[in-house]
């Protein structure tokens, strides 16, 4: 319960943490910054009146195993160049985005459940470039992931489910990877791309989402490739208001509506 951060590493710091309860803190529970390097094993990260975990300036560090859940803002923020490796993890039941990672931040995810939080899962903005694998990103209450602002994230091999609203959201010229994936049984889209929004797609299973499994509108140009878009209650792929983008080798199949529809002066190319 302290006034400050609960763990501050800074200036190539380093330190092993096993099994401690961080919580309560005015600030992070755990901040790292300037090449600090520390390792989380098994600790639990709550109630802080801000961040869980906050990374910057180049800040490093291992979280194995942790719980990270009931913090006022963000489970876990990372910015300007930091680069933690968190796996294993649960970030939940946050009173903010489960994860934001902006201003040029990276990080890379695997095995973590992001779930229950107050706003969307993941937010990737402002030329972030984070790395989730094997993720799972489920029942937040607004999207599951947010890629925006000229951002590249890596999603692969990650379950995107039961969000109040879409699954994935790419706009404003964000270009992510998303392979091998399963987006469904979001309220909202399996996969929105808007504003200039682009990116690969591929190898993915789209299906049981509310409203359309993919979605590109206002000039987007993503590249759709080998996926199965199937059992939606909408549209299976919906392309409109001047968006382009390419279809390859997709099964999209025994969706409620149209499992193909290109309308308001789009274009797009299916083979």
């Amino acid at each position: 319960e302290g006034k400050s951060a609960g763990v501050y590493v800074a200036k190539g710091g380093k330190g092993y943490f096993r099994q401690c309860q961080i919580f309560k803190n005015a600030l992070a529970g755990i901040e790292i910054r300037t090449q600090g390097n520390p390792i989380f094993e098994d600790c639990q990260i709550y109630e802080g009146k801000t961040t869980g975990v906050y990374v910057w300036e180049k800040g490093e560090g291992t979280l194995s195993n942790c719980e990270i859940y009931e913090n006022s803002f963000q489970g876990v923020a990372i910015e300007q160049s930091g680069n933690p490796f968190i796996h294993h993890c649960r970030i939940e039941k946050g009173q903010d985005a489960g994860v934001l990672i902006w201003k040029g931040g990276e990080g890379k995810f695997q095995y973590c459940l992001i779930a229950n939080n107050t706003q969307s899962g993941v937010i990737i903005q402002e030329q972030a470039n984070p790395f989730f694998e094997a993720c799972q990103i489920k029942a937040n209450w607004k999207h599951g992931i947010i890629i925006q602002n000229q951002s590249k994230a890596h999603i692969h091999s990650c379950e995107i489910s039961v969000n109040r609203l879409a699954g994935i959201v790419i706009q404003h010229q964000a270009e992510p990877t998303i392979y091998k994936c399963q987006v469904h049984h979001n309220h909202g889209y399996g996969i929105s791309i808007s504003q200039e929004g682009t990116g690969l797609i591929e190898e993915s299973q789209l299906f049981q989402n509310a409203l359309a499994g993919i979605r590109i509108r206002t000039r987007s140009i993503p590249l759709i490739r080998g996926c199965k878009i199937y059992q939606g209650r909408g549209v299976g792929v919906h392309i409109h208001d001047h968006a382009k983008g390419t279809l390859e080798q997709c099964e999209i199949s025994a969706n409620n509506f149209h499992n193909l529809l290109i309308e308001n002066h789009s274009h797009s190319i299916v083979r």
